[in-house]
């Protein structure tokens, strides 16, 4: 799954703002400014997408589900 896909599905799941903004400021803060400019940059970033994949599916995890009206 990409970064965009996962953005758009704690979208569909309805996650509160709060929690989005602070996934997209997680987003900022790990693709853009945690790298070593002394190493190569796509091994870091992957690692860096790979992370945030992963804190995607934690936040789907501790979403509450979603009321269905009947």
């Amino acid at each position: 799954m990409s970064l965009t896909s996962a953005v758009m599905k704690l979208e569909e799941a309805k996650v509160s703002e709060p929690v989005l903004s602070m996934f997209w400021d997680a987003i900022y803060q790990t693709l853009y400014l945690q790298y070593d400019t002394n190493q190569d940059f796509m091994p870091q970033f992957q690692a860096a997408a790979d992370k945030l994949l992963r804190l995607s599916e934690e936040i789907m995890k501790a979403q509450p589900p979603a009321h269905q009206e009947a």
